[in-house]
């Protein structure tokens, strides 16, 4: 018997309660692999924006309480990700790739692909119009963001200045999905995804006594994170790990990585794996050009744990006495936005 191929646009959501909107075509479709097999059409309930580190919590619950006030969000246009769908009781896991596009109507939809490269990158030759298809029975489903070809066994490899979303099971929030597929066509919406290392953002200002404003070209250094793994560091689902940081361990956030608002203000972020600074400080170095004058500022954080999922904000205010130079550092919270770091 012959089983009807649906092409689905698979629609992502700003919110998991809103109703969920999707369209299809019909295919023929006589392959032996989706005998007895059941399309399946996924949808995605978002991704968490990163989580004020202001007085983060040191311990975990079942139910993150730090989330229930905290964005979920669009992906990006365009990005792309691992789908893991698997069987009960430690069951195989099948892998599906999707892209994240925008439809007629400005509608965002997920749309199979077949490949992705080290990057997370894709052709569109290889987008596909075969859905998800399969055996019923009990699933957990998962997902990471981006879709980079390494990504696609669970089993990563993350480093610092990444940004990656993924399924968490340590929170009710954003845990994997359990579903059971009957002999007809199922839906399974996911948990919305959430940042799996940490973040530091960066927003410099000025006085009125400043007239302009710059990042040099050595950017920001950041001093005392935890190292770059040699292997695998991180396996979908998992709650990364804070570790340790080395003094001698450094990334930058380059100056092509900083935005200026039309107020003057220069923003820039990167992500860096969880690290415990409570024993060993992590050192910021700025570099910045204070009315076209080359100017640094040197800061130790100590005392302090940063913890995956949340986003450590930094305020800068820059101001002139006495002929020189001073700069008030401040950990704070702000909703600003703009771009993540790939």
């Amino acid at each position: 018997m012959k089983i009807k191929d649906y092409i689905q646009l698979l629609t992502f959501f700003l919110m998991p309660t809103i109703g969920l909107l999707g369209s299809c075509t019909e295919e023929e479709d006589d392959s032996p692999l989706h005998k007895e097999k059941v399309p399946v059409t996924i949808q995605v309930g978002g991704q968490y924006a990163s989580m004020s580190a202001k007085d983060a919590p040191d311990t975990r619950a079942s139910k993150h309480t730090k989330l229930d006030n905290v964005k979920i969000l669009n992906l990006p246009e365009g990005s792309t990700l691992w789908l893991f769908a698997t069987g009960k009781n430690g069951g195989s896991t099948q892998t599906q790739g999707y892209v994240v596009k925008t439809g007629d109507g400005g509608v965002q939809s997920l749309y199979p692909c077949a490949q992705f490269d080290e990057n997370g990158n894709y052709n569109e030759a290889d987008v596909s119009k075969t859905p998800l298809f399969l055996q019923p029975g009990s699933y957990t489903f998962s997902a990471i963001s981006p879709a980079k070809s390494s990504y696609k066994d669970r089993n990563c490899t993350i480093k610092n200045g990444e940004y990656v979303i993924a399924t968490n099971d340590a929170w009710t929030q954003t845990q994997s999905t359990t579903y059971t597929i009957s002999g007809n066509e199922g839906v399974i919406l996911l948990n919305p995804l959430m940042q799996v290392t940490s973040r530091m953002k960066f927003m410099i200002k000025g006085t009125d006594k400043i007239t302009s404003l710059a990042i040099m070209q050595a950017g920001v250094e950041i001093d005392g994170i935890q190292e770059n793994p040699n292997g695998v560091n991180y396996t979908v689902g998992a709650n990364m790990e804070s570790k340790l940081g080395n003094k001698y361990n450094r990334i930058y956030v380059s100056a092509q990585s900083f935005a200026t608002t039309p107020e003057g203000v220069l923003q820039g972020e990167t992500g860096i794996l969880p690290t415990d600074c409570r024993s060993t400080p992590v050192v910021v170095i700025m570099n910045v050009l204070v009315n076209d004058v080359p100017t640094q500022f040197s800061y130790s954080i100590v005392g302090k744990q940063f913890l995956p999922g949340y986003s450590y904000n930094y305020t800068v205010t820059l101001d002139i006495k006495d002929g020189i130079t001073v700069a008030n550092w401040q950990e704070s919270s702000w909703t600003a936005d703009i771009d993540p770091i790939n």
